[in-house]
Order: structure tokens, then C-alpha cells, then sequence
């Protein structure tokens, strides 16, 4: 077993479940409400409730999968499901399922009766290695990514590998993403790591390198106000490109759109900051390996970079991203004019329709 800390939560990495079911016998909680999406109550919950006896008694709460249902009405559902069930301050949530369930579920924990206690078992691989961990909560709003939210600490991450076995290939590609960015913005080795242990998929290794990473940089800024800004790279494109794919009803994976994302922050960084040019060459042609093409025009750029106005981390009417000067030398809260960023997503579609 592997164990890493950031405040005051505990993130455990092991097939076994007695550590998760000897914290959650200690927690002395009211009730346990159970909170998973349809997909994983077929696939998952079946096993859990084997391995840990406690949770046969948990109320169940079960929501639509995907991302076009993490919104507010989603959210209200379940509070009125909580209200219903007459669950009080002394219960805990358990969120079981992928990004948008640890999302939703976290979202829910922190404004129900102004907080309750909540923990993540991540059940995709992207939520392993980033979603369920840095106590980031959030809904949707009108196709705006993670638009409403708070930062609300959840008691106890279990990441059972085993889960991984329940996962089909593309659901691993979606959080290759991720793993991939953590390289990008940490080191070489790291990097090295994540694309040398993919091949041979050996996703335990990449998933304990993120979650020592992602704990060491949000412990540097629990409440996102500064350097945990990193995190963000490839996701102000990637992100807005998401936003519109989803607008349009066409089912994307958030990684997938990340992989975009990365693309244009390293032709930014090229032109702006000297990021080595045959670096950038051989990570886009890994990222072109893992990433399908996404069906996007040209005449879509316009669109991108209005959504990209409404980014989280931008400040005084500006575009803010990540770029890089060199592997593992992040710099965040830079500027962008939009004009930059058109050429940059225009050369990207180029490259990834290659």
C-alpha cells in the first residue's frame, strides 16, 4: 500500500480494502449515503459492498453518467434525496464513480447543511490520477466548465487499482492526459516515467507519481490562488474546446480535449519563451499516438476563444494560461491575446489532422 497526505486528507493506493474499512469504522459517522452514476452501480457497487460489509447499509443515490449531467439540477437532486432521507451533519457521502461523480458529490457534501463530511473512491483512471484528489468541487454551468464550485477537503481518497480492471482502453487514454500534463509541468524523469510504464501498462507506477505530485503542489497552495495554477495547463484550450463539443451533443472525453490543450500551450511556448523546439516535436508526436483527431474546423477557433474569456483563472479582461519554458519549468498567469491563441489552435488542427 501507498500512502500520501495534503491537509488534512489521507489517499491510500491498494487493492485492499481493510485500511479504508477500518478508517471508516473508527469515523463513528450517522449514516453513509452512497452517491454513484448508473454505469458504476452495474459495474462497481456490486464489488464494493463485498469488500466492505459497513456499506450494505448505506442509502443509495444514483445519477445519470457523463459530463451533460454536471450541473445545478443534478445537484438539487440529490440535496432533495438527502433532505428526503433526513441525513444529518454526522453522515458521511461517498462519492464512487469517476470525475464528474467526485465533482458532483464533493460540490453537494460541501453546501448541504453547510458541509458534511465526504470521501472519493475514483472508479476511471483519470479520477485516480487527478479529479478525486486536491478537494476541487464543482458543477457546470451553461456548457461552462467547472463554472460553480468550492474547495471543500474530503476525509479519506481510496484508490483501489483493482477498478482499473472494470475500465475499457479509451477510459485509460482519458486520463493518460492528465498524467502526461503532470510530467510536462514536473520533470523529465517524470515524464519518462508516465510514457515508458504506459506502454507497458503498468498504470499503478503513473499513478502513484501523479498523486505524489498533485499532493506536493496543492500543499503548496491549498486554495488555488497561485503556483497550483500549474495545474491548469492545457485545460484553458482544452476546456473550451470540451465546452463546445459538448454543446454540440458530441460525446468527448476530457483528456482527449487536453491533449489539444497541450498541443497549443507548447506552440505558444516555442514562439514565447524558446521552449525547445525538438522536445516539443517528439511530445506532439506522442500526443498525436495516444489522441484521436477531434472534429474541429477552423471556422470553430472564434467560438474556442469566446469561451475561453470565461476561464477561471483569467484576470482583468485577459486570456491567462500555463506555458512552459522548459519540461518541469511551469509558468502560470501569463497573458495571451487572442491572436496568439488563434494562430496557435490553427497550427494545432493542422498538426492533429495531419
Amino acid at each position: 500500500m501507498e500512502t500520501f497526505r495534503y491537509h488534512s486528507v489521507t489517499i491510500s493506493i491498494t487493492e485492499d480494502a481493510e485500511p479504508f474499512t477500518s478508517w471508516l469504522t473508527a469515523g463513528n459517522f450517522s449514516r453513509y449515503v452512497l452517491i454513484t452514476d448508473s454505469n458504476c452501480y452495474k459495474l462497481v457497487w456490486p464489488l464494493l459492498k463485498k469488500q466492505i460489509r459497513e456499506l450494505k447499509k448505506a442509502e443509495l443515490i444514483i445519477i445519470k453518467p457523463g459530463e451533460k449531467h454536471k450541473h445545478l439540477d443534478t445537484a438539487q437532486h440529490i440535496i432533495k434525496k438527502l433532505t428526503k432521507l433526513t441525513i444529518d451533519k454526522h453522515a458521511l457521502v461517498i462519492n464512487l464513480g469517476g470525475g464528474v461523480v467526485s465533482d458532483l458529490g464533493g460540490f453537494v457534501a460541501s453546501i448541504y447543511k453547510r458541509g458534511i463530511h465526504y470521501v472519493n473512491i475514483p472508479t476511471s483512471f483519470l479520477a485516480m490520477v487527478d479529479a478525486a484528489i486536491g478537494s476541487k468541487t464543482a458543477v457546470d454551468f451553461n456548457t461552462y466548465k467547472n463554472c460553480i464550485g468550492t474547495i471543500y477537503h474530503p476525509k479519506y481518497v481510496w484508490i483501489n487499482t483493482a477498478l482499473l480492471k472494470t475500465l475499457p482502453f479509451d477510459e485509460i487514454m482519458n486520463g493518460l492526459a492528465e498524467s502526461f500534463k503532470h510530467g510536462l509541468i514536473d520533470s523529465q524523469t517524470h515524464l519518462d516515467i508516465v510514457t515508458e510504464q504506459f506502454e507497458r501498462l503498468n498504470l499503478n507506477l503513473i499513478i502513484q507519481q501523479s498523486v505524489a505530485f498533485k499532493c506536493e503542489t496543492v500543499e503548496q497552495d491549498l486554495y488555488d490562488v497561485d503556483r497550483r495554477h500549474i495545474l491548469n495547463l492545457g485545460h484553458t484550450t482544452g476546456h473550451a474546446i470540451e465546452a463546445l463539443l459538448l454543446k454540440r451533443k458530441y460525446p468527448v472525453m476530457h483528456g482527449m480535449c487536453v491533449f489539444y490543450g497541450l498541443i497549443t500551450a507548447l506552440l505558444i511556448s516555442e514562439k514565447r519563451y524558446d521552449f525547445p523546439k525538438e522536445k516539443s516535436n517528439k511530445i506532439i508526436q506522442q500526443i498525436k499516438r495516444y489522441c484521436p483527431i477531434l472534429p474541429l474546423k477552423k471556422s470553430d477557433i472564434k467560438t474556442i476563444i469566446r469561451y475561453m474569456y470565461n476561464d477561471k483563472k483569467n484576470s482583468d479582461g485577459e486570456i491567462r494560461m500555463v506555458l512552459l519554458e522548459d519540461i518541469g519549468a511551469p509558468l502560470w498567469n501569463i497573458p495571451v491575446k487572442a491572436s496568439v491563441i488563434e494562430d496557435a489552435l490553427t497550427a494545432t488542427i493542422e498538426i492533429m489532422s495531419a
